[in-house]
């Protein structure tokens, strides 16, 4: 149906966009240190193994009192 809406309304179809960049190469772009591989030895591929939750709860809401 869109393609019959932009037909009637006499518009172009619109141009594929490149995907946005992932986090870890703008990281990389901008301090010239790869999230992907390890810190310590600098060899290997970092991955998520444990996460860790909050020591204390988070409030319910904010009091801006």
């Amino acid at each position: 149906m869109l393609a019959r809406c932009r037909q009637l309304l006499d518009m172009a179809p619109p141009r594929p966009t490149a995907a946005a960049p992932d986090y870890r190469d703008l990281h990389e772009a901008l301090t010239e240190k790869s999230l992907r591989t390890c810190p310590i030895c600098g060899d290997g591929h970092m991955t998520v193994v444990e996460t860790v939750s909050r020591a204390y709860p988070r409030p319910a809401f904010i009091d801006t009192s």
